[in-house]
C-alpha cells in the first residue's frame, strides 16, 4: 500500500499517530511478546491501534469484503484486500457526499419589507431585534424556512448592521443614511399632499418579464394530465417602462417596451442615453407641474459636477477644488487632495441631471430612499400586469408574451391605480408619523453605543451562528 501522491487529511495523520504509539508502546511494555500474542485478535488489535471502537473496525470490514465481492474477488478466500490496487475507490466518505443547505436570502421585494417592518415593529414596543427572534416571526408572517444567518444576510443586503454599546452588547442598527433618506422621503411627501393645490404625483419604473414565465404550480391529474409543460429556463426577456397616477391611470404613449440583448439583472439592460430620451418624452406629455417620483436606478442617477472619489484622476480633482472655489496645493498627493475634497463635499450635494431637465420643464422630482420600493404603487401595479401574463401564458413564445404584455397593461384600469396610490399613500403617511415617535425610543439606545466603525459587520450579531 502506497498514499504517494495522494493527500493525507487530519483524521489520517491522526490514525498513523495512534497506530506508532500503540505498537511502540507493545514493545515497550512486553519485549519478548511475539507478534501472533499481540495481534492475534485483529479486530480488537485494530481498534486500539487505531483509538476506535471495536464496532467501528467491524463496520470497516464488512465494507472492505463488499468491495472485494464487487471487484470479483472470493470472500471466502484470504480477506486481506488488495489496497494497492483499490485503496481510492474501497471506501465512502458519506461527509463529503452530504449536502448543504444553500443560504435563503432570494426572497422578493414585498417580503424584503415585511423584514424591514419586523424590525422597526420590535423598536417600536421597546424591543431590541436579534436574528433569532426575527426568524421565529417571519416564519409566522411569511414562511420563512432559511436560518438566523439567512436572516443575518437579508439583513445586510437592506442596510442593517449589529453596533457595538458601551457595556459590550450588540444591537441591530439600520444605517443612518438610510434612515435620513426615508425621513427626507416621507416628510416631502406629506408635504406635496397638504399643498392648497396639489400637484399630481407620477410615480415611475422598470420591470421585466421572462418568455417563460407562468405560474409556479400548475395542477395535473394522477395520470399527469392536464396543464401543460413549462420549457426549462426562463427564456428570452422583455423589459417594461411606464409610469402613472390616480389621477390618469398609466400615462398615454409612456409605455416603453423591448427584448433585453442578454439575461443579466434588467438595471444592467437599460443606458443613461435610452432612458433620458424615454422621461424627457414623457415630461413633455404631461400637461401640468407634476411631481415625479422615481428610485436611484444607476441610469435615473447620472450626476451633474460629481464628487471626486479614489476613481477620479488627480487632475480632475484639482480642477474640481478650483472650480469650487476650494484652497488647495496642486502639489500635494492624491490622498492629500482627497482629504481636502471629503472635508469640504457636504457644501455641495449630489446634483442629478434629470432632475434638472424636470425642473427646467415645470416638475420635480422625489427620489425613494434606498430598499424602499413598497412606498411605490407601480410595484402593486406590476404584480397585476405580471400575474395575468403568467396565468395565460401557453405557447412560450417571446412574441406571445409580448402580446400579453401589452394587453395586460391595457388592462390595468384607472380604479387599479387608484387604490394602489392609496394603499401606497397610507403606508408613507403611517410611517412619517412611526418616524416621529421613534426617535424617543431610538435615542435611549443610541446614546449607549460607540462610534460608528467601518469594522463594523453584521455577521458579528447575537443569534447568528447556526446553520440553514
Amino acid at each position: 500500500m502506497t498514499t504517494r501522491g495522494q493527500d493525507i487529511v487530519s483524521q489520517t495523520k491522526a490514525t498513523i499517530f495512534s497506530v506508532y504509539n500503540y505498537l511502540k508502546g507493545l514493545v515497550n511494555s512486553a519485549p519478548n511478546m511475539t507478534v501472533w500474542e499481540a495481534l492475534h485478535q485483529t479486530q480488537k488489535a485494530t481498534a486500539e491501534a487505531c483509538s476506535v471502537s471495536l464496532r467501528t473496525v467491524q463496520n470497516i470490514m464488512k465494507e472492505g469484503k463488499k468491495t472485494q465481492d464487487v471487484v470479483g474477488r472470493d470472500v471466502n478466500e484470504e480477506p486481506e484486500p488488495d489496497l494497492t490496487k483499490h485503496n481510492e475507490t474501497m471506501f465512502s466518505s458519506p461527509r463529503r457526499k452530504r449536502t448543504h443547505k444553500k443560504w435563503i436570502t432570494d426572497i422578493d421585494e414585498f417580503d424584503r419589507d415585511v423584514v424591514r417592518r419586523t424590525v422597526l415593529e420590535a423598536y417600536d414596543r421597546g424591543e431590541y431585534p436579534t436574528c433569532k427572534r426575527l426568524k421565529e416571526e417571519l416564519m409566522e408572517k411569511i414562511g420563512f424556512s432559511g436560518s438566523a444567518k439567512s436572516i443575518c444576510r437579508i439583513l445586510k443586503d437592506l442596510g442593517f448592521k449589529f453596533k457595538k454599546c458601551n457595556d459590550g452588547r450588540k444591537f441591530l442598527m439600520e444605517r443612518t443614511d438610510i434612515i435620513a433618506s426615508r425621513v427626507a422621503f416621507l416628510r416631502k411627501m406629506h408635504l406635496v399632499r397638504q399643498e392648497e393645490n396639489p400637484r399630481p404625483i407620477i410615480y415611475l419604473d422598470e420591470t421585466w418579464v421572462n418568455q417563460n414565465h407562468s405560474k409556479h404550480y400548475i395542477w395535473q391529474g394522477p395520470g399527469g394530465e392536464g396543464g401543460h409543460r413549462v420549457p426549462i429556463g426562463k427564456g428570452a426577456r422583455l423589459i417594461l417602462c411606464h409610469a402613472g397616477s390616480s389621477q390618469h391611470g398609466f400615462i398615454e404613449n409612456a409605455q416603453l417596451l423591448f427584448q433585453s440583448k442578454n439575461k443579466g439583472n434588467y438595471h444592467q439592460q437599460m443606458d443613461h442615453t435610452v432612458f433620458e430620451e424615454w422621461f424627457i418624452e414623457l415630461l413633455r406629455s404631461l400637461e401640468e407641474g407634476c411631481v415625479i417620483v422615481m428610485d436611484n436606478a444607476s441610469y435615473h442617477s447620472e450626476q451633474i459636477d460629481k464628487v471626486p472619489s479614489t476613481k477620479t484622476k488627480k487632475a480632475e480633482i484639482i480642477k474640481w477644488l478650483s472650480d469650487n472655489g476650494i484652497i488647495h496645493n496642486p502639489n500635494h498627493t492624491m490622498v492629500e487632495l482627497l482629504v481636502n475634497v471629503r472635508q469640504n463635499r457636504d457644501r455641495f450635494p449630489r446634483r442629478y441631471k434629470l432632475d434638472e431637465i424636470a425642473l427646467q420643464m415645470g416638475h420635480e422630482v422625489v427620489r425613494l430612499p434606498p430598499y424602499h420600493c413598497q412606498y411605490n404603487p407601480i410595484e402593486l401595479i406590476w404584480a397585476q400586469v405580471k400575474g395575468e401574463v403568467a396565468t395565460k401564458n401557453s405557447t412560450y413564445k417571446i412574441s406571445d408574451v409580448r402580446t400579453l404584455l401589452e394587453n395586460a397593461v391595457k388592462n390595468i384600469s384607472k380604479e387599479d391605480w387608484e387604490k394602489c396610490v392609496k394603499h401606497a399613500e397610507k403606508l408613507q403617511e403611517d410611517d412619517f408619523v412611526k418616524e416621529g415617535l421613534r426617535d424617543e425610543i431610538m435615542e435611549r439606545i443610541i446614546v449607549n453605543l460607540e462610534e460608528e466603525s467601518d469594522t463594523d459587520t453584521l455577521s458579528e450579531g447575537p443569534n447568528s451562528d447556526d446553520e440553514d
